[in-house]
């Protein structure tokens, strides 16, 4: 692409750079050039090399608690019929707050459908004031939005890479081309070409894409498979081990039962006084 900025029409006190911002994003998503594109300079080919990468998340009760965007306050979608992003939701929010306790809203945010809601008059001191707490709690993120991050997100990771545009052997002949066009053109092309002039190449960087997915460490049918199988060894383990001490207390009470029979049925020796004792009577 080659464009045509016009710095001739840009406002003075608010035009500090000047250049192209540029985002490549999913057609179902509402683009935020402020928050993920990039700066492409005048007087540059620049070279921007994609990478596609889908992400996948998990709905509670994971840990990610992703939404599709049901239930969740989406003024993007009503005015723009866009999906749900997390950045949609954040600036919903950040507008919700600005209506309700300023009564107005800005114009970086889209207004809700069917409330007759005045866009901020800065110039009121009290409404900027207002305006300016609200859009500060929204820069550092303290306002309360629950806004979760989406089930399926598709990111286009750019790398940026120029080079001098046009080159100076190729300047007189680009400067006639654009002459011959007329218009605007031919008055670019005798000021200054490298001053309003971009030049933009697009391509993939790899023709795969990159895929990110989230996936349950543990499934309940896994669970209940590995509950199953633990109790089993356990229970197997402890069936061993109380028949070993059975078979243990058995035996210790078998060698005790023999050798109490064997000490009972023994015969003492014989003591030859007892004997005489016990067989002759004393005569009185």
């Amino acid at each position: 692409m080659e464009l045509f900025i016009e710095q001739d029409e840009y406002l003075e006190l608010l035009s500090h750079a000047a250049g192209l911002r540029f985002i490549i994003h999913d057609q179902k998503d509402m683009p935020f050039p402020e928050d993920d594109g990039v700066n492409i300079p005048p007087g540059q080919e620049s070279d921007l090399a994609i990478v596609k990468v889908h992400v996948h998340r998990l709905k509670a009760p994971y840990a990610s608690k992703c939404s599709n965007g049901d239930g969740i306050q989406n003024y993007y979608r009503d005015a723009y019929k866009v999906g749900y992003t997390r950045e949609a939701c954040k600036k919903t929010c950040g507008q919700m707050h600005i209506i309700n306790n300023c009564g107005c809203g800005v114009w970086e945010f889209p207004v809700p459908k069917g409330m007759n809601v005045p866009f901020c008059n800065i110039t009121d001191k009290d409404i900027n004031r207002c305006v300016q707490i609200f859009e500060d709690m929204f820069a550092h993120d303290e306002l309360d939005c629950s806004c979760p991050l989406q089930c399926e997100e598709e990111i286009f990771e750019l790398t940026l890479s120029s080079s001098q545009w046009p080159s100076a052997v190729y300047m007189d002949e680009f400067a006639r081309q654009l002459k011959s066009s007329g218009g605007k053109l031919a008055q670019a092309a005798s000021n200054s070409i490298r001053d309003n002039l971009v030049k933009v190449v697009i391509n993939y960087q790899q023709l795969n894409y990159e895929l990110i997915e989230e996936a349950p460490a543990i499934r309940a049918i896994d669970l209940v498979s590995s509950i199953g199988g633990l109790v089993g060894l356990w229970i197997g383990v402890s069936i061993c081990t109380v028949a070993e001490f059975l078979e243990l207390l058995l035996y210790a009470i078998i060698f005790t039962v023999k050798n109490r029979l064997i000490r009972k049925n023994k015969k003492a020796p014989l003591n030859p006084y007892m004997i005489a004792h016990q067989t002759f009577k004393p005569i009185v």
